[in-house]
């Protein structure tokens, strides 16, 4: 399988996606790429693959870093603590 050309192809569509997106749509953007990160850092600890696994979490910590840096803490303090508290009590341990 050829999976350059999948990587090029959903490197455009993201693209496409992040460059028209309001900031609501690039959190749910982030958010679907931190859900996917972390399945494959699963599949990497159940194939025992852990190089890969913690590429896997390397990226998942950079997707989390842009998450809460895009947030304004000042203006949004109660609105924060309700989604980290979410996001923290459905994240799994990986």
């Amino acid at each position: 399988m050829d999976y350059e050309g999948y990587r090029d192809y959903h490197a455009v569509n993201l693209d496409a996606q992040t460059s028209t997106a309001s900031p609501v749509q690039l959190m749910v953007l982030l958010m679907d790429g931190l859900l996917e990160e972390m399945a494959r850092a699963r599949a990497h600890i159940e194939q025992r693959r852990y190089e890969a696994k913690g590429r896997c979490v390397s990226k998942c910590i950079d997707i989390l870093n842009g998450l809460s840096s895009s947030l304004d803490l000042d203006a949004q303090a109660v609105r924060w603590q309700k989604t980290s508290r979410a996001c923290t009590s459905t994240v799994p341990a990986v």
